[in-house]
């Protein structure tokens, strides 16, 4: 019985550490592409979005200036 325990409780262990491991992956791709993104934006140039009516459309400086703050907070969000 003892031996049984002991097995289901290493099996159990091992998932939990797998399942945290998996997490830390996620995390740390995420926080590589949230930092991408801000480096990308940062980097200058012209930026565009499309609108509603499918029409390419460029943002103005206050845009981008948005667009980059946001990066850098998601960045640093996900990079804790």
């Amino acid at each position: 019985m003892e031996f049984r325990k002991r097995r289901l409780e290493r099996v159990e262990a091992e998932k939990k550490a797998e399942k945290a491991r998996e997490e830390t992956e996620a995390r740390k791709k995420a926080c590589d592409e949230a930092r991408s993104r801000a480096a990308g934006l940062a980097a200058g140039g012209r930026m565009a979005r499309y609108d509603a009516n499918g029409e390419r459309r460029f943002l103005t400086d206050e845009e981008i200036a948005s667009e980059i703050t946001n990066a850098r907070k998601q960045a640093d969000m996900l990079c804790k």
